[in-house]
This record gives structure tokens, C-alpha cells and sequence, in this order.
């Protein structure tokens, strides 16, 4: 009879019973990869756009994002980030969007609000 562990020995293989063959040259041919810092200061600059100046902080943030575009198209090898970089793109473009459409909604409203505050004081003074 056969005990319980050579049962599963045989039923179930081990990792090491499959062999790894690795390429000729390729060991020595390990390349260390970075994330972008432009693509990092891009994320975070995306982001902290929607919390404040907008208008201010954005643009910049965009520029980043597209410098490290660049700089990974360069080196794709070298460089990663691509994600952060479209992430920081598109949260600064957004927050700047949004920010001139409060903006114009803002100047509306007071507008409004000035033009109604105007027409009931004419209305007080008897014009």
C-alpha cells in the first residue's frame, strides 16, 4: 500500500518538477525601469487642480503630462507612467472645464441677481 503522502506527490506536481528555460543573453540583459517623475507631478498636479486655482495649476499639470508622454515614447523601455500621465491630462482639463463653467454660471447668477436688485430700487424711488 502506498501512504498518503507519495499519493499526493504523484497527483499533485510540484513547481520544480516543471523546468524554466530562460533565453540565451536575455539575463544580462535586465533593464531597470522608473516611473516618470513628470508623470508623477502631473498626477498630483491633476488632482490638486480640483481643490484649488484651477485655472492656475492645470495647465501646468498638462504640460507635465505631455513631457512625460514624450519621455516615454523616447524610452519605453527606460521609463513607465504612461497611465499616471493620461490620469493627470485628463483631471486637470476636467478641473479646468468645470471651473469656467461655474465661473460663467457665477457671473449669470449675479447678473441676474443685480439686474432684479436695480429694477426694484427703481421701482422704490417712483422711476
Amino acid at each position: 500500500m502506498m501512504s498518503d503522502d507519495k499519493m499526493i506527490d504523484q497527483s499533485y506536481p510540484t513547481a520544480a518538477a516543471t523546468p524554466v528555460t530562460i533565453p540565451m543573453g536575455t539575463a544580462d540583459r535586465v533593464v531597470n525601469t522608473r516611473v516618470s517623475n513628470d508623470a508623477d507631478k502631473s498626477f498630483l498636479l491633476g488632482i490638486l487642480s480640483f481643490f484649488c486655482c484651477p485655472i492656475c495649476i492645470g495647465p501646468y499639470a498638462i504640460h507635465l503630462g505631455v513631457r512625460a508622454k514624450k519621455e516615454i515614447k523616447e524610452n519605453p523601455n527606460e521609463v513607465t507612467g504612461e497611465c499616471k500621465a493620461n490620469s493627470g491630462i485628463a483631471t486637470a482639463s476636467i478641473a479646468m472645464i468645470l471651473s469656467v463653467v461655474f465661473t460663467i454660471i457665477f457671473i449669470v447668477n449675479f447678473m441676474k441677481a443685480y439686474s432684479e436688485a436695480e429694477a426694484e430700487a427703481a421701482a422704490m424711488n417712483g422711476n
